[in-house]
């Protein structure tokens, strides 16, 4: 039945899943383990990326080709 047929039924939300948060989750779960290493790269690419980007400007500022 849609909401035309049945002018006083309440709309009522879907009801809410609760949330898993990192404290919740089993450090043993295979799913955990790979989000956890999976992190660890993204970050350590972040950290190069950022320090190839200092190396990068500081060679510039001082007027040093590659």
């Amino acid at each position: 039945m849609d909401r035309e047929q049945t002018p006083n039924a309440p709309l009522l939300p879907p009801p809410m899943r609760p949330t898993v948060h990192q404290d919740d989750a089993d450090e043993e779960d295979e799913t955990v383990k790979q989000l956890n290493e999976c992190s660890s790269v993204y970050l350590s690419l972040q950290k190069f990326r950022l320090s190839r980007r200092v190396m990068i400007e500081d060679r510039k500022t001082r007027g040093v080709e590659k």
